[in-house]
């Protein structure tokens, strides 16, 4: 066959068995050849069944989303050095044999109710099985197993705190040097109540504190089942012996030292009550019965009553109070309606005296038997004394020699003694600063000895009080009052002469004023006089003068001469007065001296037509008068 491209041929399965066919001939239609066996790896022509069974062999029954090198290489997200890739990844995690977790780690159990994690060691004995450590930092726990205990241990080593939370909250906290702290409330024996603190459930559950195997205290129920339950018992031993117990099924009691109640030093007795306060209004001791009723009661003032009967040297005493020897109640015994007497008895001498109750005297003797005070059948008191001296005196004292009757001792500032009438306080006796006071509300005086004075004070705060209180009043007055000093009455006041009118504004009857001292005469012109004396005297509005005075010299013929610079101002036109002249003519022989408020001062006139004199004729005279004249109000 001459080497020549076939362009087309129809070719019968045997009609070439040998040829030679260029590489670009191009065969229409549907040529068939023989199939190789799979794996044959010659230069034979492959048909599409040998393609089809390589290509099945190489996916190996591979799903549909695999069977391609597309599909695998997107499986491989198309990672080219996916081998390097997966070594590095490899690498970093942890082997079987032990690894550093440097990321969070999760573990999740495989099904429910299968083991989540075991932690086993092929460490020595007693060696952490886990240890909590943050990176750089000290180890802060350790989980471990304890062969000799045969235990498992968990917490620190170091000087840090355990702690356990639960919603971000400590709720048992553990510091280093023992100490626990829970926060919320504990069961044991079953769940707590909500405001139980520490719950202790299941019979029998008691809180024992022991020391060396010796139960030193012991709270909780009675008993472990039965009746028991539902009582309570609370123990404190010392050295084997019950100390305080109080059982809710038996006795109660405290075995030794001193019980304080509202003390933390009870000093004074096995049983000491301290109370609130000093109020009457409050209880140190108090008991009551089933229905509320009060029938025992010491109060913080030293109070108190007791209900009923009570009875010393017996249990079953008839009256309120009985002292009794032995079974014979004869001691002392107050009987409502058959009350005969009480004496005190001396033992040593085998005598009564000293006190005395009877139906009509108390009696109160000395130790040598003398009587020293009663109260008689007629209500009297009596000190020093058997009977009274008119028999309407309701307490007498009779002093004892040269001492004081009666001494009233005020322990602070205030009252010493309280009169009253029908129940209503009407005045005390007290002290303030060591003075005497006597009055009643806001009236009365103080006996001032440091002073030597007795002035007003109110009685109740014992405060000094001014111009507030009368001496004496209209219908109640005083006589005569005698007196080696002064008056002195206080501005705007005075001395009132008979009738009723007050001091509210002065009226003609009241003396307001007096006064004497000395003044300097001058002139209306300023023209210099020489006062040789120039003196007052003032009573109420009534002023005198006495003036010796001498014009100095000069020619001012035709000035007035008035005399000025006087005590008081005047409130009249006129008033006249004496005056004597020397060196003046006939027509001053018998001149006047005149106030004339108008002038406001001393006019001389003329005796024979009143006209005002001048200064020139005055001038380098002496002149000396007198004159009574008026104040205004």
């Amino acid at each position: 066959m001459a080497n020549t491209k076939i362009t087309t041929a129809v070719i019968k399965d045997d009609a070439i068995t040998s040829a030679k066919i260029a590489d670009d001939v191009a065969l229409g239609g549907n040529p068939t050849t023989t199939t190789q066996s799979a794996g044959n790896n010659t230069t034979r022509i492959a048909t599409t069944a040998f393609v089809t069974t390589a290509v099945s062999n190489l996916v190996d029954s591979a799903p549909s989303a695999l069977d391609t090198l597309n599909e695998l290489a997107a499986a491989l997200g198309d990672d080219a050095n996916f081998s390097t890739t997966i070594t590095n990844s490899i690498a970093t995690k942890a082997a079987l044999a032990g690894a550093a977790f440097t990321g969070d780690v999760s573990v999740t159990g495989s099904s429910s109710g299968s083991t989540v994690m075991t932690l086993t060691s092929n460490a020595l004995a007693d060696t952490p099985l886990m240890v909590f450590q943050r990176t750089g930092g000290a180890v802060a726990g350790k989980l471990a197993y304890e062969d000799g205990n045969t235990a498992i241990s968990f917490g620190t080593t170091t000087t840090h705190e355990l702690k356990l939370l639960t919603n971000n909250t400590n709720r048992l906290e553990i510091d280093s040097s023992g100490n626990s702290t829970f926060s919320g409330n504990v069961g044991i024996g079953g769940s707590p109540d909500s405001d139980s603190g520490l719950h202790l459930k299941g019979d029998g559950k008691r809180i024992l504190v022991d020391s060396d195997d010796y139960n030193l205290v012991s709270l909780g129920r009675r008993g472990s089942s039965g009746a028991g339950l539902d009582k309570a018992y609370f123990r404190m031993r010392n050295a084997g012996t019950n100390i305080v117990v109080i059982d809710t099924d038996g006795s109660s009691y405290f075995n030794a030292g001193s019980v304080g109640i509202g003390t933390s030093t009870p000093t004074t007795g096995k049983l000491q009550v301290k109370g609130a306060g000093t109020s009457s209004s409050t209880n140190a001791i108090f008991a009551e019965n089933s229905s509320g009723a009060g029938l025992f009661a010491i109060r913080d003032d030293g109070e108190g009553f007791i209900l009923g009967n009570t009875g010393i040297g017996t249990s079953n005493p008839a009256q309120k109070f009985v002292v009794a020897e032995g079974t014979n109640q004869h001691g002392i015994e107050l009987a409502p309606g058959s009350l005969s007497y009480i004496q005190a008895y001396d033992r040593a001498t085998s005598d009564y005296g000293n006190l005395k109750i009877d139906a009509e005297t108390i009696a109160f003797g000395t130790n040598n038997g003398a009587e020293a005070a009663r109260f008689d059948a007629l209500q009297n008191f009596l000190i020093g004394r058997t009977a009274t001296f008119t028999n309407t005196h309701t307490v007498e004292i009779e002093g004892k020699g040269s001492s004081e009757c009666l001494a009233l001792n005020a322990r602070t500032d205030g009252e010493a003694l309280t009169v009253y009438r029908d129940g209503n306080s009407v005045g005390i006796i007290g002290a303030y600063g060591g003075d005497l006071t006597i009055g009643t509300g806001d009236t009365g005086l103080t006996f001032e000895d440091s002073a030597d004075v007795i002035h007003p004070i109110n009685a109740g705060s014992g405060a000094a009080r001014d111009d507030a209180i009368d001496l004496g009043k209209s219908a109640a007055r005083f006589k005569d009052l005698y007196l080696s000093g002064n008056v002195k009455v206080g501005a705007g006041q005075g001395i009132l002469f008979g009738g009723a009118a007050g001091f509210s504004g002065m009226t003609s009857q009241v003396l307001d004023d007096y006064e004497e001292g000395t003044f300097s005469a001058t002139t209306a012109a300023g023209i210099s006089v020489t006062t040789t004396t120039g003196s007052y005297t003032k009573i109420g509005r009534l002023v005198f003068i006495n003036a010796d005075l001498t014009v100095a010299s000069g020619s001012t013929s035709g000035t007035q001469l008035i005399f000025t610079g006087l005590p008081f101002t005047g409130s009249e036109t006129f008033s006249t007065g004496s005056i004597n002249f020397t060196n003046l003519g006939s027509s001053f022989s018998d001149a006047t001296l005149n106030f004339d408020t108008g002038n406001g001062g001393i006019t001389v006139r003329r005796n024979n037509n009143g006209t005002p004199a001048s200064y020139a004729e005055f001038a380098g005279k002496r002149i000396i008068f007198n004159l009574l004249y008026h104040t205004a109000q």
